[in-house]
């Protein structure tokens, strides 16, 4: 599905569009932007720690301005999920260069756990 800002349809998504839709196929009805995601469920990762990370807990990353911009889904350790502008959904690590061309690790603050 290829990436479209604000998208949440066939004709393309965006990350916190994503983690939505995601979330809602387990009935768990998630705000549509990533900076309103950040204050749902309990904190379980700070930047630069990983090893508490779950399959399905929700990553923030925080753009040039200091504001929340991103979102992905953990797959666990430091792999997770998300809609990206250049390859639309996809699997990434840690390690790999963000939009802005450092890790993504850089810009990861924090997680948050909303399912059990």
């Amino acid at each position: 599905m290829p990436y479209l800002w604000g998208g949440l349809s066939r004709k393309g998504i965006d990350c916190s569009g994503f983690a939505q839709i995601v979330y809602l196929l387990q009935n768990i009805p998630l705000p549509r932007d990533s900076y309103q995601q950040i204050g749902f469920g309990r904190l379980v990762g700070m930047a630069g720690d990983f090893s508490d990370l779950l399959p399905g807990d929700l990553l923030f990353f925080m753009g040039r301005q200091g504001r929340i911009i991103h979102v992905g889904i953990s797959l666990g350790r430091d792999r997770f999920i998300h809609a990206t502008y250049q390859d639309g959904i996809r699997v990434s690590r840690m390690d790999d260069l963000d939009w802005s061309g450092g890790k993504y690790s850089d810009s990861y603050i924090l997680s948050r756990r909303i399912l059990i």
